[in-house]
């Protein structure tokens, strides 16, 4: 029988050559990044054998279990970690929200322009309105420079088992008065749909669509979309705060808390690459994803309008004084109402993200590591450890050296990354 020939393994060649020649652009940027994982598990290694062959681990071991209780949910410490990355979190959701929205809706216009105030027929329809909400704002001696901030509350529910925040009652009378304030104040602000509105709400629905779609957008190693790198900003930070927490205590033998921190810090990286990182961006996608369909309360939007106009000025004669036209006549889908609703957005979305990278990513990670430090620290498995990541480094090395031969095939340039001086 002749054996006929249907040319599959030139097919499978040609399309493997195809989709490298693709992707060799991004040969030297995954390289470096090799490079720097194989000196990073040459010290892990280096530093494994060393702590196997410690002779009295006695020291080590308490200064582990130093570490250890750090992490408790309720931990002084554990809360202050929380807090500290929450704050980065939400530097980072800004950044993203803003150059997003910059992206498709322009650079937005938030000044408190004459054509914004003493619009007659709002300033007649709500005269009345604004007089009764004056006595009120004076009846409860309100001064907006002493506004308790809306977080506060927030703030000592979302880290869990403890808090960084006290809760206490004279500030939950602050928060009460700023709450009706903020009420009092809605008559002083309000929204109208402009002629074309219409037109005006389907453009401004498609930017919001696209400004979400850029903020998820990972596009290859330029550009990494929001879920990725928040989960990415979470390990950097739990892995950053663990040398300052050892660096910054007391120890009376140094050596043993160096081997403690480093070994803590060892098994929480290598812990992390057993994390299901798929599905924890899948869940954060999801989270930003449903941004695309707007949604807040008018409650919320009117503070988160006031706020973002900074008008009236703080001084209780530019309200009760009654020195300038109200109320301030905001085009709903216009400049301020946009920029209003997406601070609503940033600390929607920080919160949201913050919870699930707690509970999905934190939680686990810390009490996995826990066990995990303890089974193999106290069982004598550290060498064993020792041979298993010196495996891993020639795993790595033969990728590198894969990918340089696939470079000069291609004629990518590698003198930048220095991966051709680093072949061994």
């Amino acid at each position: 029988m002749r054996l006929i020939r249907i040319g599959t393994p030139v097919l499978r060649s040609e399309l493997s050559s195809l989709l490298l020649s693709r992707i060799s652009g991004h040969f030297p940027s995954i390289i470096e990044q090799l490079e720097r994982k194989i000196r990073k598990s040459k010290a892990d290694e280096q530093f494994l054998v060393t702590i196997s062959r410690e002779k009295d681990l006695t020291k080590v071991a308490k200064e582990l279990e130093k570490l250890v209780n750090a992490f408790h949910p309720a931990s002084p410490t554990r809360l202050e970690f929380e807090r500290d990355f929450r704050t980065k979190l939400a530097a980072l959701c800004n950044r993203k929200w803003d150059e997003a929205v910059k992206g498709t809706y322009g650079e937005l216009k938030t000044d408190v322009t004459q054509d914004l105030r003493g619009q007659t027929h709002l300033e007649n329809k709500s005269i009345a309105t604004q007089k009764k909400a004056r006595v009120l704002l004076q009846s409860i001696r309100h001064e907006s420079k002493n506004d308790v901030s809306f977080d506060y509350f927030s703030n000592f529910l979302i880290y869990g088992d403890g808090s960084p925040e006290k809760l206490e009652d004279g500030a939950l009378a602050d928060l009460d008065r700023g709450v009706l304030a903020t009420a009092l104040n809605t008559p002083f602000y309000s929204s109208f749909l402009s002629q074309d509105f219409s037109r005006q709400k389907l453009q401004w629905q498609a930017n919001l669509a696209e400004a979400v779609d850029d903020v998820l957008e990972h596009n290859g190693l330029d550009h990494v979309g929001l879920p990725d790198e928040a989960r990415r900003l979470c390990l950097n930070e739990l892995i950053e705060f663990v040398d300052t927490f050892a660096k910054e205590a007391h120890h009376k033998d140094a050596e043993s808390a160096k081997l403690a921190r480093f070994f803590f810090r060892y098994l929480l990286e290598q812990v992390s690459t057993r994390t299901d990182t798929e599905n924890l961006n899948k869940s954060i996608h999801a989270l930003l994803k449903r941004e695309k369909r707007a949604h807040t309360s008018y409650f919320d939007m009117v503070h988160s309008i006031r706020e973002t106009c900074k008008y009236p000025i703080e001084d209780n004669s530019v309200i009760f004084g009654d020195t300038r036209p109200f109320p301030i006549a905001v085009p709903a889908y216009g400049d301020i109402w946009t920029k209003a609703y997406f601070e609503i957005v940033k600390k929607r979305t920080c919160d949201d993200t913050f919870r699930l990278l707690a509970v999905d990513l934190i939680n686990p990670l810390i009490f996995e590591t826990i066990h995990y430090s303890l089974s193999l620290f106290k069982s004598g498995r550290v060498f064993r450890e020792a041979s298993k990541q010196l495996k891993h480094i020639q795993d790595l090395e033969k990728y590198r050296n894969v990918i340089v031969e696939a470079s000069k095939k291609y004629g990518v340039n590698l003198q930048n990354s220095g991966a051709a001086d680093d072949k061994e």
